[in-house]
Parts: C-alpha cells; sequence; structure tokens
C-alpha cells in the first residue's frame, strides 16, 4: 500500500474505485481560411457565443435549484466574458488573420495559460481558469464533444480522480450516482470549482502531487479526508479496518447530530457558543441545521470574486438580507471585503512581490473607499433585520481602527439623513490575525465591540511559514509555545476590557485544540459547519474546570515542555473521547 498525502477540503473515509477524469483533448481543425471564409468563421463563432450562453443558463438554473442560487453566481462571470468585448476581439482578431474557429481558440487559450505560468496570486489565476472554461465549453460545442461516460455500475462506489476541475465540470456531479470522494493532482481552496465542489457533500482531498501517475481506472482507493492522505490498493486487513472505523465515524457523527439541539453546555455547566464560518448566503440555513448558534464569519469576498464588476450596494444588501432570513435573530457577522489590490485593481496595482505582506483587506479598504462604503451602506441596511456586526479584517494599528469607525460614523449620518433605517448600536469587531494586532488586543479590546481570532493566519505570521508550502508545512504548529502565549494575552486583553473574543479557524474544528482553548477560558469557537456536531458532543462531555488546570499547569513550565504536556495530559484525561471522533 502506498500513501499520498495532500490537503484536506471535506473531511469523511471515501473508499472506492477510481475514476480518471481527464481533460478533454479537442484537436484544433487548422486551415488557412480565405477572406470570405474568415467572414463566415467571424458569423460561426457569433453564433456559438449563443449557444454556449443558453447552455450556461440552463445549467445555471439547474444548479440553484440543486443548491442555491448564490453557488451559481460563478457562472454569472462566464456569461460576462462571453460578452466583453476585448475578450470578443482577441478571438475575431485571430480568426482574420486566417485561422479556424477552434483554430484560434487554442491560441487564445494557450496565450491565457502563458500568463497563468507567471502569476502567483490566486484570484489572477482563478480569472485565467475562468477564460480557459469559457474556451473549453465554446471547443466543446463547435466539436459536438461527447463526456466520457463514468463508470455507473450498481453499488459502485467512486472516486473521481483528476489533475484539476473546472466550474463547468462540478454541476454533472450532483448527478454522478455513487460518487464518494474526489482527489485533484493540483487545485486551490478558494477556486471557484473547490467551492461548488463542496456542496457535492463528498470527501475532497486536493494537491495530491504524482496521484495520477499512481492509479489507473478501476484501482482501489482510500481517502481520508481529515488527514488529507490517499491509500492506494490497500491490503484487505487495513479495508476491513478502514471499514470499521468510518461505520463508527458515521454512527458517531449521527450521535452527534442527535445532540446539535442540546444545550451548549460543559459537564460541569459552563455554557460555550458555536457559530460557523460561510461564504454563501444558502449556507446559513445548513450552519443551523448542523447545530450553529450563529454565523461567526461571513467571508464577502466570493460575492465580489465570481463577478466581474462591483456589486452594487442594493445587491449586496440584498444578499446579506437573504442570508439573515434563516437566522432568526443569531448573531450575523459580516467581514468587509479580505482582497488584495491587485485582486480588484489590476490594472492599478503592479503585482507585489509577497501579497500576503501587501496592501489588502482593510488597507485597501481604506485606500479604496469607493468600495468599502456601499459595503458599509448594504451592512448597515441589513443591521435592520437582524443581529449584524461588522468585522475588520488584518488589523495592524489603532489608525486604521479609528479611520475605519470614523468611516462608518459618516456612514450612518448619510442613512440617517435620508431616512434610512439601520441598527444604531451595531457592533463593530477586530479580527486578530497579524502579531501586531495580537500584542495591541488590549487597546484594540478598548475600541471596539468584540475580537475574533483568526488562528490560521496568525500562526502562519507568527511562525513565518506558509503551511500550503509542502517544505515548510510540517512547521506550521498551533501548540507552540508563542501561540498558546499569544493566544492567552488576546483572550486576557479582552476579558479585561468586558469584550467577547472567540477564535474562527481551524483550531476550533480540532478536538484537541478546542478543547484546550476552553482551557484558555475561550468558550465562543467559530467553524466549518460540518465541524460543529462533533465538536459540541465533545466539548459538552468536558468539564471546563479540569482542562483550565492543565493549561495553567502547562504555563508553569519551560517553552519546550509546554506542548508535550498538554497532549500527554490531554490524552490522559479525554484521550478516549477524542479518539471517537
Amino acid at each position: 500500500m502506498e500513501t499520498i498525502k495532500g490537503v484536506s477540503v471535506n473531511p469523511g473515509i471515501a473508499i472506492g474505485n477510481v475514476w480518471i477524469k481527464e481533460a478533454p483533448i479537442i484537436l484544433p481543425k487548422k486551415k488557412n481560411l480565405t477572406p470570405s471564409e474568415i467572414k463566415e468563421e467571424i458569423k460561426f463563432f457569433k453564433e456559438s457565443i449563443q449557444a454556449v450562453k443558453k447552455d450556461i443558463m440552463e445549467m445555471k438554473k439547474k444548479l440553484a435549484e440543486q443548491i442555491g442560487t448564490e453557488a451559481s453566481l460563478v457562472f454569472d462571470s462566464h456569461l460576462l466574458l462571453l460578452e466583453d468585448q476585448e475578450f470578443i476581439k482577441e478571438i475575431e482578431g485571430t480568426i482574420s488573420q486566417g485561422y479556424t474557429l477552434s483554430w484560434s481558440l487554442s491560441i487564445v487559450r494557450e496565450k491565457f495559460l502563458k500568463i497563468f505560468e507567471r502569476v502567483e496570486d490566486e484570484y489572477i489565476r482563478e480569472r485565467v481558469y475562468d477564460i480557459c472554461d469559457v474556451i473549453s465549453r465554446i471547443q466543446k460545442k463547435i466539436s459536438h464533444f461527447q463526456p466520457p461516460t463514468p463508470p455507473q455500475k450498481e453499488d459502485q462506489s467512486i472516486i473521481l480522480v483528476a489533475h484539476d476541475l473546472l466550474p463547468s465540470e462540478i454541476p454533472p456531479l450532483f448527478e454522478l450516482k455513487g460518487l464518494k470522494g474526489i482527489v485533484l493532482q493540483s487545485g486551490s481552496k478558494t477556486a471557484h470549482s473547490i467551492i461548488l465542489a463542496k456542496s457535492l457533500g463528498v470527501v475532497i482531498v486536493i494537491g495530491a502531487k504524482g496521484i495520477l501517475s499512481k492509479v489507473k481506472n478501476g484501482d482501489k482507493i482510500v481517502v481520508d479526508g481529515r488527514r488529507g492522505e490517499i491509500m492506494i490498493e490497500p491490503s484487505a486487513n487495513f479495508l476491513t479496518i478502514i471499514h470499521k472505523k468510518r461505520m463508527e465515524m458515521e454512527s458517531l457523527r449521527e450521535k452527534a447530530f442527535a445532540e446539535v439541539q442540546m444545550p451548549s453546555k460543559t459537564l460541569d455547566g459552563h455554557d460555550f457558543t458555536l457559530l460557523a464560518n460561510i461564504e454563501m448566503a444558502e449556507e446559513s440555513e445548513i450552519a443551523i441545521k448542523n447545530g450553529a448558534e450563529g454565523i461567526g464569519l461571513f467571508r464577502t469576498e466570493f460575492f465580489l470574486l465570481s463577478s466581474r464588476i462591483f456589486p452594487s450596494e442594493d445587491s449586496q444588501f440584498n444578499y446579506y438580507k437573504k442570508a439573515l432570513e434563516k437566522l432568526s435573530s443569531r448573531r450575523f457577522v459580516i467581514r468587509t471585503f479580505d482582497v488584495g489590490g491587485e485582486k480588484v485593481f489590476s490594472h492599478e496595482y503592479e503585482k507585489e512581490a509577497n501579497p500576503a505582506l501587501g496592501l489588502r483587506a482593510i488597507r485597501l479598504m481604506l485606500n479604496r473607499r469607493e468600495l468599502l462604503i456601499p459595503q458599509l451602506r448594504a451592512i448597515l441596511r441589513a443591521s435592520n433585520y437582524g443581529d449584524v456586526k461588522i468585522l475588520i479584517p488584518m488589523l495592524t494599528s489603532l489608525e486604521e481602527l479609528r479611520d475605519f469607525k470614523e468611516l462608518v460614523e459618516e456612514t450612518k449620518n448619510d442613512l440617517r439623513k435620508n431616512g434610512i433605517p439601520f441598527n444604531e448600536n451595531i457592533e463593530i469587531g477586530a479580527m486578530i490575525e497579524v502579531p501586531a494586532s495580537a500584542f495591541i488586543s488590549d487597546s484594540i479590546a478598548r475600541n471596539t465591540d468584540f475580537l475574533s481570532i483568526g488562528t490560521n493566519d496568525l500562526i502562519q505570521y507568527t511562525l513565518a511559514i506558509d503551511r500550503t508550502n509542502q517544505n515548510v508545512s510540517y512547521l506550521y504548529n498551533p501548540l507552540h509555545p508563542s501561540i498558546l502565549r499569544m493566544l492567552k494575552f488576546i483572550k486576557e486583553s479582552a476579558e479585561r476590557n468586558g469584550k467577547m473574543v472567540y477564535v474562527c479557524g481551524e483550531m476550533s474544528s480540532e478536538p484537541l485544540y478546542a478543547i484546550i482553548l476552553l482551557g484558555l477560558g475561550i468558550k465562543v469557537f467559530s467553524m466549518n459547519p460540518i465541524y460543529i456536531p462533533l465538536i459540541k458532543k465533545v466539548l459538552r462531555k468536558i468539564e471546563i474546570e479540569k482542562a483550565k488546570e492543565i493549561v495553567n499547569r502547562a504555563f508553569e513550565l519551560s517553552p519546550e515542555d509546554m506542548e508535550k504536556f498538554l497532549i500527554k495530559e490531554i490524552e490522559r484525561n479525554f484521550g478516549d473521547l477524542i479518539r471517537e471522533t
């Protein structure tokens, strides 16, 4: 048995037979056209655009019925691209040089792929994916391409394996019976295709380097979505063990779901709160079904980046209001746009050597207020319909906080003048996700209503490692003494100022880390909705005083002994409970 390591996207265990979904090879029809043929070929291109538009509209409608309107917004950018005069002129110009339509499409596609090779920014890569997807659709249309038929044997479990998937390749998978998992050799968690694929409810692992050279159609593989591992041709004994583990996990999940509506109280009677991180309005309903007591992080970037134009104030207002309809009186924390300058103003800002440390998030929004103000107006208007709160991403200074709050007040004044209702006491919180904000979290807490600790970025920025870089990913350690001390300091800063603090990151969704966070005195957690039932089941069986005792003792030790002690004591006291998950 061989094991390949990838990146987890959707948890669970999937066992099945490999179906390799190869990228279609459509050989372009190469021919030098005469002037009269060029005219006919351009006409053929325009007709093909209309036919593809019709197909996309039909797919959007079907997808909206299956998983919601917001998910289908991805394809709005495809429709807009088919109306983009620069894109159309690029292809028509190539045809005018005497190339056939299919040949011209291949030439333009290669041109954009070369741009893709030189670009590191994920958003710009996503735009290239959109272009390639649209070109691929046109090529398939004009060549009358028929996709390969996947295996559809009775009761067969399928694991789809591919280099990558385009957004338009996801909707047909909703019709694929027996699909249990997806393994991609490439891929990105933020890709439109992956965001859509998560709605399939199957186990997903991406970044499985070399997988296509290791498997063939029909091979038996096991995909562990929690660990991000793929086991190839496992032994009979291993399959027996993994079958048992999967059944136990399914049984545990069923039991956890049975408790989602139970009170969020530890074994010794302390309240805790579980919130959800979502990025589409439709997900709010799923979050509540999983036991979320509100939304701790609503990422607004998906709405912004799935369109080629800035969303208007009204469209944002309607989007937020739709999410609120499912939440009743539950809290709804909306994070302002967390994107980089070259993502939304690529024509004005040069490519940054290190976008993660560049003009992004609140820095960009304060720099380009024409984008932030409509969002603030939309959020404030939505606050009239529920418990809406505003969250500021990547805050690093009190000056940024002051400027942001002043802009909120100016926006409120403008709404008052126009008689537009909103919650006058709307709360404003700050994401603590860089060391700079962590070390001044006491001052930030005094000037905000709540703190949200973004552990994913905080760990990366503090330890100076990129967890997606396989050369250094092993250094990503949530239990590093510097991280533990920082979390303790942030929690105490909020407590001294009488402000609520919660953890919003993957630490919340791991039982071991959740117990340690509880021991630090943090009682509010926000995570992917899929993990809420299990974390709730775990925390309901924990005595918070015992967890605090373990954590307090760890802080009395030297830095090199803290992690070992925590793992040993949590295992000794709560090991059986953790292993159940």
